[in-house]
C-alpha cells in the first residue's frame, strides 16, 4: 500500500462538507467542511480525484489544485518502487498531517503529540516522499 495525500483551499463560504469522487476506488468520501486535506492508503495505481464543496442548497464545482484543475492525477508506484524509498531517510520536512487530514503546523517531528502522523518530506536522494510515522 502507498499514501496519498490530497489538500486544498478552503472557499470562501465554508462548506457543510466535500465530496472526494475517485471512479478507481468506487466509493464517494464525504469529508467534513472544517478540513482541508485528506489521508488515504491505496494499492499502487493511477488514480484521479476530483472535489465538491455541498453546501445546504447546492453541491458545486470545486477546483482542487492551484493552477484551477477540478481534479488531481496520482500515480503511486508499485511495490519495488515503494519498498526502495522505505529505507530513504527524509531530510527535509515539507508538511506534517494528522490522522484526519489536519496540517500540523510544526516540521519539527520532536514536537508531535503522541498519535499516528503522515509526514510529506524530501529524502537524501531528493526524491519527494509520504511516510506514515507513530508518536
Amino acid at each position: 500500500m502507498s499514501a496519498a495525500v490530497l489538500s486544498w483551499t478552503a472557499p470562501e463560504n465554508q462548506p457543510l462538507y466535500y465530496y472526494l469522487y475517485c471512479e478507481s476506488i468506487r466509493e464517494i468520501i464525504q469529508i467534513d467542511g472544517i478540513y482541508t486535506s485528506y489521508y488515504q492508503e491505496l494499492e499502487p495505481g493511477d488514480y484521479v480525484f476530483k472535489l465538491t464543496a455541498v453546501y445546504e442548497d447546492c453541491e458545486s464545482d470545486y477546483a482542487l489544485t492551484p493552477n484551477g484543475d477540478d481534479y488531481v492525477f496520482i500515480e503511486l508506484p508499485d511495490h519495488t518502487s515503494v519498498s526502495e524509498i522505505e529505507y530513504e531517510t527524509i531530510v527535509n520536512i515539507v508538511e506534517i498531517h494528522n490522522i484526519n487530514g489536519q496540517i500540523v503546523k510544526t516540521k519539527n517531528i520532536n514536537e508531535l503529540s503522541q498519535g499516528i502522523y503522515i509526514v510529506k518530506g524530501v529524502t537524501t536522494s531528493g526524491k519527494t516522499i509520504v511516510r506514515k510515522i507513530v508518536r
